[in-house]
């Protein structure tokens, strides 16, 4: 029986298409049926909407049914002089704050995977850049003592040169990155091929044909310490141990810097125009 002064609400059921059955159809009032059974006729339009050509009503219907349940809910909560806690708490136990809170978890899984990602490219990347910088030093330092031994007036023919070391970088660790550190790493090709353009211009300019070689040897240091630069803000980006830090090892490699801060003095001096 219902009590006296209560609203009732008929909830009609009507053929929608000849497939579905019948469909609940709530009128004006609705709000005033009990939660649980709006609730269940949200259930009864979701299920029949999957099969429903004309599924965009019957969702609408069916967003309607919730929001209609959990506005009873709180509007019973308030009659029966219940806090607002317990509201609160009814509401998050409604459908709609479960989908938002199920949405804001897998936003904040997906933040934490990428940066887990990115470290662990990081870390890669970094071993990469330590061991061109490391073979940086080397071929320098082979080439400086080779050509300590030879008379540039009788050898120059045969006078050695100083290679790049290779520097393998995989993209599927840069895709990890920011922008700028990728960036910066990819345009490394591209300024080595600027930087044979200058040493070709050096040497059409010069009179001793060893002159090229040795700034050839100071380029290659010149990148090797861009390299290592790189690799220390890598890792104070992802907080990870400083170069050599296991074998006790505090080398910030003096002489690439001094190879470093030469080539760049010579390229600005010959950017500069004649007077």
């Amino acid at each position: 029986m219902t009590p006296r002064g209560t609203k009732t609400l008929v909830v009609t059921w009507r053929r929608a298409e000849p497939s579905l059955g019948r469909v609940p159809c709530l009128g004006p009032g609705a709000f005033s049926l009990a939660p649980s059974a709006l609730m269940a006729c949200a259930l009864r339009l979701q299920k029949i909407s999957q099969r429903s050509s004309n599924e965009p009503r019957l969702r609408m219907c069916v967003g309607r049914c919730q929001v209609d349940a959990i506005q009873g809910s709180a509007a019973a909560a308030v009659s029966t002089g219940l806090g607002w806690g317990d509201i609160a708490k009814i509401v998050l136990a409604s459908g709609v704050v479960a989908a938002l809170i199920g949405w804001l978890k897998d936003w904040f899984f997906k933040i934490r995977d990428r940066r887990l990602d990115a470290r662990f490219a990081a870390v890669e990347l970094i071993a990469v850049l330590d061991l061109y910088a490391l073979q940086s030093r080397r071929n320098v330092r082979d080439y400086h003592e080779y050509a300590a031994s030879l008379d540039p007036h009788t050898d120059y023919q045969n006078w050695p040169s100083c290679a790049y070391p290779d520097l393998d970088i995989s993209r599927d660790a840069l895709k990890y990155l920011d922008s700028k550190h990728a960036s910066a790493l990819v345009s490394i090709a591209t300024e080595k091929a600027l930087a044979n353009q200058h040493l070709h211009a050096i040497h059409d300019a010069s009179f001793d044909p060893t002159e090229v070689y040795g700034h050839e040897a100071e380029i290659v240091g010149y990148f090797g310490y861009e390299v290592y630069l790189l690799a220390n803000e890598l890792r104070k980006e992802y907080k990870l141990p400083p170069f050599g830090q296991r074998w006790g090892v505090t080398d910030e490699f003096p002489d690439l810097l001094h190879s470093w801060q030469k080539t760049k003095k010579v390229v600005l001096t010959r950017s500069q125009p004649l007077s």
